[in-house]
């Protein structure tokens, strides 16, 4: 199976509080489900270092996004935009 074919198929990925999932070019972040909200970011949003720092950044200073949601947003992104980072 090719990573682009992996990458058209739904995704999920259980954080420590929260979830990570791809659908229909879109990364989805679920920070609890307590919390009644989600945050869809398009792939072309962060598709580059400079676009997926900005989002970074953005959820740094959100309560709700944890260094575990953090990270598992950082390596999906990452990968579905060829971006090569160390993990």
């Amino acid at each position: 199976m090719s990573l682009k074919h992996i990458s058209e198929v739904t995704k999920e990925v259980l954080s420590q509080k929260g979830k990570v999932t791809i659908k229909n070019n879109y990364i989805i972040l679920k920070p609890d489900d307590e919390l009644d909200f989600v945050l869809d970011i398009r792939i072309s949003d962060c598709d580059t270092h400079e676009k997926l720092l900005s989002w970074v950044f953005y959820l740094t200073g959100k309560q709700w996004a944890t260094t575990q949601l953090i990270r598992e947003f950082i390596v999906i992104a990452s990968r579905e935009s060829n971006i090569k980072i160390n993990e």
